[in-house]
Formats: C-alpha cells, structure tokens, sequence
C-alpha cells in the first residue's frame, strides 16, 4: 500500500550523535562544495562561486552538502540520504517494502488487516522502529517530517496476457481522465502515466519492471532471503501495478480542501474535531481572523508530531499557533490520501463486456423497478416517475456501445446532442457506461486475497 516516501529529519543539529553518523565520510559517497573564506566563512566570489563535486577517496574537503547511504543487511538495501548543512536537516527517499522485504513485488500492509487505519498505524510504527534500528540516535516526532508519499496496489490477473490487453485498454481511459495538457500524459508498450507538478498516476506491467530492476538487483545482493526468483518472476508478470506520488504541494492543497471547504469539511467528523480545526475556529471566534487566513494560503509542513496535538481550548496559547504551519501527518491526513488514492485506482476499471442474455436482465431488472416505482407514484399523485425501456432498442445500444466509443460518434457529429445524452442516460439505467473501455477479461478484485495466496509462505 505504501512505497516510497520522502523522510526529512529537521534540525539536525539538535542530535550530534545523529549528525556524527550520518556525516562520517565514506569512500564511494559524493558531496557539494564551495569555495569559501577560511577565516570569515563567506562564500568566495558573491554569486560568481565555484561548486564542485569532491570524492571522499581523494579529497577530505568539509562539504555544504554530503550525499550517502545506510546499509541495511536485514533486506540487502541501502537507504540514500542527503546531509544539508545550511538548511540543518537530512532528507531520506526509500521504499518501505524494499527495506522491509528487498523488493517492492510485496506490499507494505498488514497481512490480516488492510484497512485504512491500520495500515497507517502500521505505517508510524515502521518509521520509529526503522529509525531506532539504524538511527544512533532517535529524532524527536516533531522533527520527522512527511514530505512525500507514494501508495501503490498490486492488482492480480490470470495471466501476463490479461494483464497486458487490460492495461491496453486503460489507455484510453488515460486520455478521458487527464483532461489538462497532453504534455502531462504519457503511454508506452507496458505503462501508463500522468504526470504533474503536485502529484503523479501511473499503472505499469509489474513483470516488465521486475525482471528489468528488482530481480537483477536480488542476483547482485546475493538473494540472501533465499528467494525464489523464477516464482517471482512467473508471479510478477500477472500483475498491474497502481502508484500515486504524492507530493507536499498536492499533499497542502488537499489539506486546505477539506479544512478550509464548509462541505467536504461538513462530511468529516475527523476534519470537524481535529485540533487544527478547533485552533482555526478559535481564531475566527476570539477576533483573530486574519491569522485564519493567513494559514490557509501558506505552505504547511507535516511532520509525525506538531504543537497542535496539544492544543487545549480551556488554556489557548495562541502565540504558540499564529505563525506555526507545521501540523501532524496523523489519521485524518493519510486517510484524505488514502481515498484519493483508491478512487483514481477504481477510475481505471474496466467494464466486463456482457451478453444480450445479461442486457436483457438488465432492461428486465430496471423495467420491474421502474413499474413499480410508477405504481406507487401515481397512488400519491397520479403522476409517472419515469418510462420502460425497449428492450430491442436498448440491446442494440449496449451491444454497441462496447465496442463503439460513443463519444467519439457524438464528437464527429454523427449523432446528435439531444440523442447523445438521451442515449448515455439510459445506457446508465441498466449499468452499460457510455465509454468503450470494455473487456473480455474477468473484472480482477481490488482486495489482497490473491496476495496473500501467491505470497503468504514469505509473509507470515
């Protein structure tokens, strides 16, 4: 479920231990220099200064920034990290299921619970336990900061061959739903992907990238776990890959639609008593309301911890609050994540191609309903709440629409405006979508029952 996240550890000169360990100087890391004034530490030359890369193995120049790794023996994988000395922080990007498990082919979920919340329980908890088992010294909450997150699903087919014609056909759906530009849309042979400054969408052949990265990485490291590669392998290729980046721009923009927008807000129990939300009623409650606004246009940090989770209204500091944009990556938070996430991933589902017998059904079905919605309208008022459908009529219109975009006939003028829509709403009444995206294909699952079948011996 999660992938790849951007840690930040903030002021790290608060944890010498931490920076001592993190700063040692290895022989393969790579650092940034500047040329600099011994005695005044000015940097030479204004803005005309020379950068340079300086390798450890020749060169013990202090560097402003320092690029390493962690070696993590349990899984073969190493953590890369980047020391910025003048911003006092270390970034870290690392894929959670490759440190816990040295591929990504597993998920980063629980194995007998893959809700919401405790997937993101699960989540806080690794991120402390990884940062006690290689950390010299353990960052306080507030200082690890959330500034990137990627979830992902693995989606399980019968074959590579459905997995293929199933994404060939998500590519149509790529042009409906990525409505901006088409510079921020891409399609190749195996994948798929949106791509803007905020966050990114991609769906990819698991196989394809398996046998190109993970598997060739597992020979290297030694496949120390004792993998069986040709399984993974044979595994891989029946699976479509989801992941969505989110970025800290997409991450305070949703944040600032569901606290700051009366409905979406309206509809969240969470959102209405969450302390953030009681701190910005205060404001507005006590006469602060520019502090109100102030907040909502600027950038906030989320970090695993923040001055808000303390917010009490019987002894308000607002002092503490007025200029404080850091708040908690909790619950709330990951779960506005969580939903978008998964309503982008059902986007992408296709419709199983059905047979006149189940059209028939349908029609029948909705008829049924329709009459008996009419019978008991026109005992209250003698009026009809709707017409039955012809079923010779609608036959050949769901028949057709699986294997004709009708949009694009509607597009080309060849039908027109008023029987479009008259069209796309019946079709509607009887579960047909208006769109062509069908499949032979059986509709695959969105659930982890097929993970745990083909990975529960490495998972338990």
């Amino acid at each position: 479920m999660i992938d790849t996240i951007h840690l930040r550890i903030n002021n790290i000169s608060k944890y010498n231990m931490l920076y001592e360990q993190l700063y040692t100087i290895k022989r393969d890391s790579v650092s940034e220099a500047y040329i600099i004034d011994e005695t005044t530490g000015e940097v030479l030359g204004n803005r005309n200064f020379i950068r340079s890369l300086i390798y450890h193995d020749n060169n013990n120049i202090i560097p402003l920034n320092k690029r390493s790794s962690l070696d993590l023996p349990s899984s073969h994988y190493s953590v890369s990290y980047v020391v910025n000395v003048q911003g006092n922080y270390v970034d870290f990007n690392f894929s959670l299921p490759k440190t816990q498990y040295g591929t990504n082919l597993f998920q980063f979920v629980d194995y007998y619970d893959q809700s919401c919340s405790v997937t993101f329980s699960f989540f806080i908890r690794y991120i402390f336990d990884f940062a006690r088992e290689y950390f010299i010294q353990l960052p306080e909450a507030q200082d690890m900061e959330v500034r990137r997150i990627d979830l992902c699903y693995n989606q399980f087919f019968n074959s590579k061959s459905d997995a293929l014609q199933y994404l060939d056909h998500q590519k149509t759906l790529l042009v409906k739903y990525a409505r901006k530009s088409q510079n921020n849309y891409r399609s190749y042979e195996t994948s798929l992907m949106y791509v803007t400054a905020r966050y990114s969408f991609k769906i990819y052949h698991k196989g394809t990238e398996f046998a190109k990265h993970d598997y060739k990485a597992l020979v290297k490291s030694g496949n120390g776990r004792g993998y069986d590669l040709g399984y993974f392998q044979e595994v891989s290729d029946k699976i479509l890959r989801y992941e969505m980046t989110f970025r800290l721009s997409y991450i305070n923009y949703l944040f600032n639609s569901y606290f700051f927008d009366s409905e979406r807000r309206g509809n969240r129990i969470d959102i209405q008593t969450h302390p953030v939300n009681k701190v910005l009623k205060a404001f507005v409650t006590m006469g602060f309301s520019k502090y109100y606004s102030y907040f909502k246009t600027k950038q906030k940090t989320f970090s695993l911890a923040s001055d808000y989770d303390s917010y009490n209204s019987n002894r308000r500091n607002f002092e503490l609050y007025k200029d404080n944009y850091n708040v908690s990556f909790d619950y709330s938070i990951f779960s506005i994540l969580y939903e978008q996430f998964w309503a982008r991933v059902k986007q992408y589902q296709l419709n199983v191609k059905m047979s006149i017998g189940q059209v028939i059904e349908n029609i029948s079905e909705y008829n049924k309903s329709c009459e008996l919605k009419n019978k008991i309208r026109r005992a209250y008022d003698g009026k009809k709440v709707g017409s039955e459908l012809v079923n010779s009529r609608m036959v050949i219109l769901a028949v057709l629409s699986q294997y004709v975009n009708l949009q694009e006939l509607y597009k080309a003028k060849l039908i027109p405006k008023s029987t479009y829509y008259r069209i796309k709403d019946d079709l509607k009444k009887i579960g047909v979508s208006e769109y062509s995206a069908n499949t032979a294909i059986p509709a695959p699952p969105l659930d982890y029952l097929d993970y745990r079948y083909y990975f529960g011996r490495y998972l338990n």
